[in-house]
């Protein structure tokens, strides 16, 4: 159920907003250093450049290029009459994001929020086929690549394209809305992000944060430790845990004391939600066992869904070597010796007779 719900909801290209921060606001204060960035969180690449325009919706908010933005040296924003400052963005590989040039933004402190307004412009069927074909074009050149791969790379394709004219783009539309309160702009990281409404609404604000239950979200998770842990069992929960026993060839396992429990374990977490499964379990009238490979020092999701209401459960979690050699996080290699066949018989045999 849970991958095909994935993959679902995660078919083709679907551009989102991926984070918000606001830097250099002080208490009381009505200006700051705003950044964007966007996230393909599809499973197809997008393969074509296209235009980021952002605009202030009220008159009391202006926005202009940060002087950092300014010191760079690839992408810059320029101004675009009727869409406010534009910049490029590139290609974008399936869950790839990619942070917009840092904007100067000034308030009024009489406002609760304001709002900007992002277009996003594609080409149309016309000039998307000259898009495309450039950047495959791009990607050969840089060679590296076996001839029949070339065209659907985007390791090359990097370059900023000129931006389509106005009768060339299709636009997709997003809104971001920011709270001008001290503890939003004083405060704030990428929990205080969160959709209100429609999906294509984002708002930057600290009672977004108040308000999600640790363990509702990935992005709030609940911390496991290897050994044994607790569910709840009476709502969904995010547990993060980072193994540390193998740099490579480990393989750990999340495992419940309890019948009708479901796992499911992804690798990465977005603002969008957990992403990349690597195992799933439904232990209906059983339990539940997920083993998947990791590495030590890296953070995985672990998200406990309560649809059969078992109640507080413990479950837990371990690691081994996956029955090679493998590098432990200390640097020592482990060679994990397992027992010819003939003599794991007889040992079954054994017990079996006892």
């Amino acid at each position: 159920m849970y991958a095909a719900t994935y993959l679902l909801a995660a078919a083709g290209a679907q551009l989102q907003v991926h984070g918000v921060s606001l830097s250099g606001a002080s208490s009381g204060g009505s200006s700051g250093s705003l950044v964007l960035s966007l996230q393909n969180n599809g499973l197809a690449h997008i393969l074509t450049h296209r235009s980021v325009c952002v605009r202030a919706d009220e008159a009391s908010t202006s926005l202009a290029a940060s002087p950092a933005s300014e010191a760079g040296g690839a992408a810059r924003w320029s101004h675009q009459d009727g869409r406010g400052l534009c910049t490029p963005l590139p290609p974008l590989k399936a869950r790839a994001s990619h942070s917009l040039p840092p904007l100067a933004a000034s308030w009024s402190r009489a406002e609760r929020f304001f709002s900007l307004s992002l277009l996003v412009g594609e080409p149309r069927r016309r000039s998307l086929e000259a898009s495309e074909l450039e950047g495959r074009r791009e990607a050969a050149q840089e060679g590296g690549l076996a001839p029949a791969s070339r065209s659907r790379s985007l390791g090359q394709l990097g370059h900023p394209a000129a931006l389509p004219a106005a009768a060339e783009l299709a636009v997709t539309a997003m809104k971001v809305r920011v709270s001008t309160d001290d503890r939003t702009a004083t405060t704030c990281n990428e929990e205080c992000l969160c959709s209100v409404g429609e999906a294509a609404v984002y708002t930057l604000a600290a009672e977004c944060r108040d308000k999600t239950r640790r363990g509702a979200t990935c992005r709030a998770p609940l911390r496991a430790s290897t050994g044994t842990n607790y569910a709840s069992g009476k709502a969904d929960e995010f547990f993060v845990w980072q193994p540390g026993a193998y740099r490579e060839g480990g393989v750990c396992r999340v495992s419940s004391t309890t019948r009708d429990t479901l796992i499911a374990v992804y690798a990465t977490c977005s603002r969008v939600g957990a992403q990349e499964p690597l195992g799933f379990s439904n232990s209906e009238g059983h339990t539940a066992t997920v083993d998947f490979p990791c590495v030590a020092g890296r953070e995985y999701h672990l998200f406990w869904n309560a649809e059969y209401m078992p109640g507080r459960h413990a479950f837990t979690l371990s690691e081994r070597c996956d029955g090679g050699r493998c590098l432990r996080a200390t640097g020592r290699r482990s060679l994990s010796i397992v027992a010819p066949r003939w003599v794991r018989f007889r040992d079954r045999k054994k017990k079996q007779r006892a």
